[in-house]
């Protein structure tokens, strides 16, 4: 999305920006959807040429200093910002990215907005406190298959013991055993820690990924120093390097079958520096009785 800004000409850059500023100074910036048709009302973007910078131009621009996602996505920001002030749209871009928004701005922030929308459907509002926004259908939730084999959680449990596995996620309770289940009975329910209920509880929104509290919660429930956690997203391996930074040693596994283009998954994971990569969550008991006969 944000490199869809800078690829705008920069008449049009400057026209939206101007657009969202003026949506929001009437008030409506707690509502996403009143600021989109009020910017649609003022700017027609229908038939404008847009041409994004590549990746691979945004990426050698880039100067990491430190490892890891969160640097990664600090040194992101400060090169797409750089591109926009070198056009002139400075302004224009802090405008637009402040109404994308970040993760976790639901009904302030289009993007995480619309997603959510989109993913749960007329049960938003269960899971983030009010919505829906935007009428997008009954849930893409709705539609999501088992990532895992029921054998592939009896062979864990075999490995770890049946209390060391655990579900750490940014849904709520009810949406995650619906998509999990009769297989949530192998993960340790008092380990198990659902983001969106303890947000709803009254936890602070900066529990959510990536910040390790899920990670660290679960882990003192467990009582166990080091884990395992296995994830698809960006979010997911900033969390695990966050735990560890919090002394809880977290071994990230990022599994790329579950994304709609796995070799970018792949080589997003071997950037930020993840421990395993795998295609399927299935293969994870091989891998790990492979590392324990390395060890011996």
């Amino acid at each position: 999305l944000l490199l869809g800004f800078l690829g705008l000409p920069e008449k049009e850059g400057r026209l939206l920006g101007e657009a969202i500023r003026v949506a929001r100074s009437e008030g409506q910036d707690r509502e996403p959807s009143r600021i989109l048709e009020s910017v649609a009302s003022r700017v027609q973007l229908g038939g404008v040429e847009v041409r994004p910078p590549s990746v691979a131009s945004v990426l050698s621009r880039m100067r990491v200093k430190e490892p890891g996602y969160i640097a990664f996505r600090r040194s992101l920001e400060e090169t797409l910002r750089g591109l926009a002030i070198e056009r002139g749209l400075g302004s224009d871009y802090s405008a637009y990215a402040e109404f994308i928004g970040e993760t976790g701005s639901y009904g302030v922030g289009l993007a995480e907005t619309v997603f959510s929308d989109i993913y749960y459907g007329p049960l938003v509002s269960e899971f983030k406190g009010s919505g829906p926004y935007f009428n997008l259908g009954v849930g893409l939730y709705r539609k999501e298959t088992r990532s895992i084999r029921e054998e592939t959680l009896r062979r864990l449990s075999e490995i770890y013991g049946a209390e060391k596995l655990a579900v750490v996620t940014g849904r709520n309770r009810r949406l995650a055993i619906l998509a999990i289940g009769g297989l949530y009975k192998h993960f340790n329910d008092r380990a198990s820690v659902f983001i969106a209920d303890e947000i709803m509880g009254g936890a602070p929104p900066t529990i959510q990924k990536p910040s390790p509290y899920g990670i660290i919660k679960s882990a003192s429930d467990m009582g166990v120093p080091t884990l395992i956690y296995v994830g698809d997203s960006a979010e997911d391996i900033a969390m695990a390097q966050n735990a560890s930074e919090f002394g809880i040693r977290t071994l990230f596994v990022g599994v790329t079958g579950l994304t709609p283009n796995p070799t970018r998954a792949r080589n997003m994971f071997a950037s930020l520096g993840a421990d395993v990569i795998v295609e399927s969550v299935d293969s994870l008991p091989f891998i790990v009785e492979e590392a324990k006969k390395s060890a011996a």
